[in-house]
This record gives structure tokens, C-alpha cells and sequence, in this order.
């Protein structure tokens, strides 16, 4: 009896168990509404400062690629303090009887699990906020298939071949149906434009993949029927290089993105190479 009870307290005192830390977090950070200065959708406000507290420890994530404000007039610095996102005007100015709308597009997560979800902080300049809502839809011109994370831009003016250094009124990135929504916008025409922001500096460049509506479009203010634009490569028409490198020991290759017409010379900027 004294052996058999002696086996029991040894295997039971062998037992491995795992403590655990508790159910996974799933939940993205959630803003605490009240506590945002100046609060959502506020009018008549030209903010120096935007406070945004959430509900949990947060860390960005990209901050300098996810934080947009659309219409682009301005450029934000941002920081943590706590719990909060705090957002202070860089440069630029905003516009009179205009509604911005900052988004915090994934840039914001938590610090366990590592959530993230899009955000966006409303408010206007003037009497009341601009309530046109639309949508664009961009698919693969050779499949026919819907493309995501697409940046889509809605221009004011037709854009120069295609290209152009200017920046977009207002902009969003499409999701998996290839669907691309805006809101907030004004009730006006638009050029179309969306293309595969490769620099992620928010314009089309000569070497992105793009769809354009060259014709201004009246968009509508229902998500039943939306544009559909159809995306493909650039024309190779511009010269570019697309590899620079050195090749042990004397030799540096450079190669472009088309065959070199015959009329064509290469200079290079000062220094210049010695042999």
C-alpha cells in the first residue's frame, strides 16, 4: 500500500502542464470616440493637432507609407504618446470649405498580436462635410480578373502622357474584388487614373502598370454601378535603366529597359569615369 501510494505522488508530481497566456488577441485596436480632439466630423476646424486614442498599446506600422491625407494639401508629422496617435501639420495648409479625410491605412497595430485595420479621421474647414460616396473598379486588361492594392486617383485634370508630378485630389486602394470606395468626396468630374504605385510616393510614373479613363467622369453617388478600368503595362517608349552594377574586377554594366536606338549617345555627369 505504502509502495503503490508512493507512485502515485511521483507521477503526479512529474507532470508537465503549459501555462498559457490566454485567449489570442483577434481584435484590431478600436478608437475610443469620445476621447478624439477635434472629435469626428467636425466642421469649421483648420487643426495645428489631431489626437486619436485607442483602446489598447499601439505601435506603427509604416507610418510614413500608410498615414494619407486626401485631398493631399498638406503633409503630417505623427508620434505615440501612450495609447494615442498624435498628428501635428508639417507643411501645407488646409484648404477653405474643404473635407479632409485623414487615413490611417493599416499604419496603426497593437503590440501583442500585431492587428492592424484602416482608419479614417473626417472633418471639414467649412459649413458642412462633403457627402458624395462612389466607387471604382480596376481589373487585369488580358485576364479580365479584379487586381488589389491598386492605388486609384481621382485627378481634376487629364495628366500629360499618362504621367505626371502632380498628386491625385483624393485616392484609395482597391481590395480583393478590386473595388476601390471613396467618400467624402465633392460632387464633381473626375479623370480616372490607378496604377501599381511601385515608389509608393502616390503619382503615376513612366514605368507603372496603369488604367486610365482619359474622359472626365461624373461619378455616381450609389455603389450599383461603379467604372471599371482595365490595367496594363506602359509603353516601353521612355528609356530607363533597370540594372547598374559592377562586375569584378574592371567591368560596369549598365542595361535599360529597351534596345538603344542608333541615334542615341550616353553621356555621363561629372566625374566621368577614367578609361
Amino acid at each position: 500500500i505504502v509502495f503503490g501510494i508512493c507512485s502515485v505522488l511521483l507521477f503526479s508530481c512529474g507532470q508537465v502542464g503549459t501555462i498559457t497566456g490566454g485567449d489570442v488577441d483577434n481584435t484590431a485596436p478600436r478608437i475610443i470616440e469620445d476621447g478624439v480632439i477635434p472629435p469626428m466630423e467636425s466642421t469649421n476646424i483648420s487643426p495645428q493637432e489631431i489626437i486619436i486614442p485607442f483602446d489598447e498599446f499601439i505601435e506603427f506600422n509604416k507610418p510614413a507609407e500608410n498615414i494619407r491625407v486626401t485631398p493631399a494639401d498638406v503633409k503630417l508629422d505623427y508620434k505615440i504618446t501612450k495609447k494615442s496617435v498624435v498628428l501635428t501639420v508639417k507643411s501645407g495648409e488646409w484648404a477653405k470649405n474643404t473635407t479632409y479625410t485623414v487615413y490611417l491605412n493599416r499604419a496603426v497595430k497593437d503590440i501583442t498580436e500585431a492587428n492592424d485595420s484602416i482608419i479614417a479621421y473626417v472633418f471639414s474647414t467649412g459649413d458642412f462635410l462633403d457627402s458624395l460616396k462612389t466607387a471604382v473598379q480596376v481589373e487585369d486588361a488580358y485576364s479580365g480578373k479584379p487586381i488589389s492594392g491598386v492605388t486609384v486617383g481621382l485627378f481634376t485634370q487629364k495628366l500629360v502622357n499618362d504621367t505626371s508630378k502632380v498628386e491625385p485630389r483624393y485616392y484609395a486602394s482597391t481590395n480583393d474584388e478590386g473595388i476601390a470606395f471613396f467618400q467624402y468626396i465633392k460632387d464633381t468630374s473626375f479623370f480616372i487614373y490607378a496604377f501599381e504605385d511601385d515608389n509608393l510616393n502616390n503619382r503615376l510614373d513612366a514605368t507603372e502598370k496603369r488604367a486610365v479613363l482619359n474622359s472626365p467622369v461624373l461619378l455616381d453617388t450609389t455603389f450599383e454601378i461603379v467604372p471599371i478600368i482595365r490595367m496594363m503595362a506602359p509603353e516601353a517608349n521612355g528609356l530607363t535603366i533597370v540594372s547598374n552594377e559592377v562586375i569584378p574586377t574592371t567591368t560596369w554594366c549598365l542595361s535599360f529597359s529597351r534596345p538603344l536606338d542608333v541615334d542615341e549617345n550616353i553621356a555621363f555627369l561629372s566625374p566621368t569615369p577614367s578609361h
